[in-house]
């Protein structure tokens, strides 16, 4: 018995490191006239990137399903290497054709090869690691009723969830109904949309903004493992390509070597646990940036990096830090908080304050033990003017003595 692994595109095998022994059947997008197959002549970001322009819903690409041929060709292939049996892996069949068409074709072959679908109910990232865990099992041994058996345990156990920005896209190609997605624009809802038991697209929750959609999202996977032991989760972007990359030159910017990019928090030092925290505070390049003391425990070089990626900042960072050649290296504006709850606002690094406060004293003619002085003072005033619970008390019964007097 020889077993293969067969999917298709939707399984987003492309982005995750896509096996070459794992066969994927490809889609074509079509933007009109133009036909382009799945992860070979566009790629997924190029493919939000263009729709992302479209403003005619009349405009928006149809998909198609692998070619018969395709289909021939690959089961012919496997025929060729001698395998036994293919379990087939598609996007859900309440979603695309392309798994019966796949049972169709298996027909002409049924003398020479076995070939079994396996409806994931699923898409993207979930359908693609039914395949990847098919080919670990096959490739240890286990038959094939064993691999169907596991996978339809995952697809029960199995949950996805998802948020687009536009619902147009998936009605056009029938994956959603034209009354929800025309509803859905209508009231500008972003919903958090999933597929459910039977492998329909349903929504979720209704929600009225995308950030809060993400949140929500964020909540009903939490939801969902909450009680779990064990737990995989996939998160899929059509920029995660691009953030993959932009992710692992931050970190190598900040001295975290390659090999430590997928290891877990508690595997690395402290030191490098400091970067990784800066690097995920960095990414994206968020409008407001909060940083307390930030060069703890930073080597010089990485000190360095971080004043010059301050410096080129777009945003807005507020930071609260004692080392002021490290404020000096970036800081347009310094705040500084002095005596009781005295805040003032300098325009310039630490070296500027610390002048400016020095000239400003000097005016008010206040020393540093002047200052502190004072400071004392005004805390001996308040313990004074704070009466005791014997004073408070007298203070609440003079209304009534005061009374009592008149009547005399």
């Amino acid at each position: 018995m020889k077993i293969a692994v067969m999917t298709d595109v939707n399984a987003g095998l492309d982005y995750i490191g896509y096996d070459s022994e794992i066969t994927c059947l490809r889609s074509s997008v079509n933007f009109g006239e133009e036909v382009l197959v799945d992860g070979i002549d566009i790629k997924a970001d190029e493919f939000y990137e263009r729709i992302k322009n479209i403003t005619d819903p009349k405009d928006i690409p149809s998909t198609s399903a692998p070619a018969i041929g395709d289909i021939m060709e690959a089961i012919e292939k496997f025929i060729e290497e001698g395998y036994t049996d293919v379990i087939h892996f598609p996007i859900s069949f309440k979603l695309s054709s392309t798994g019966s068409m796949v049972e169709q074709v298996a027909k002409e072959y049924e003398d020479q090869i076995k070939v079994h679908v396996v409806d994931t109910k699923m898409a993207c990232y979930l359908q693609g690691y039914l395949a990847i865990n098919a080919k670990k099992m096959a490739e240890q041994g286990a038959s094939v009723q064993e691999i169907i058996d596991r996978s339809n345990e995952l697809i029960k156990n199995g949950k996805a969830y998802f948020v687009v920005e536009d619902l147009n896209y998936l009605v056009k190609n029938g994956r959603l109904s034209g009354m929800s997605g025309f509803m859905g624009n209508l009231l500008k809802i972003k919903p958090v949309l999933e597929l459910d038991k039977e492998g329909y697209i349903v929504t979720k929750e209704k929600i009225r903004t995308y950030s809060k959609a993400i949140e929500t999202l964020i909540e009903l996977v939490l939801e969902q493992i909450k009680d779990q032991k064990r737990v995989i989760i996939f998160g899929f972007h059509p920029s995660a390509q691009k953030c993959s990359t932009d992710a692992a030159k931050l970190l190598n910017d900040l001295g975290i070597d390659v090999d430590l990019h997928y290891k877990y928090m508690s595997e690395i030092e402290a030191r490098d646990k400091v970067k990784v925290l800066l690097a995920s505070a960095l990414f994206g390049s968020p409008d407001i940036l909060l940083l307390d003391e930030p060069t703890n425990d930073l080597d010089m070089e990485t000190l360095d990096l971080l004043a010059n990626l301050l410096a080129e900042y777009k945003g807005t960072v507020i930071t609260v830090s004692h080392d002021r050649a490290f404020l000096d290296s970036f800081a347009t504006t310094i705040l500084g908080f002095e005596g009781l709850g005295n805040i003032h606002e300098n325009v310039g690094g630490y070296t500027e304050y610390a002048e400016i406060r020095k000239i400003r004293e000097k005016q008010e003619g206040k020393s540093d033990s002047f200052v502190k002085e004072k400071e004392l003072e005004q805390k001996k005033e308040k313990v004074k003017t704070k009466r005791s619970y014997k004073e408070e008390r007298e203070y609440e019964a003079l209304p009534e003595k005061i009374e009592n007097l008149d009547e005399t």
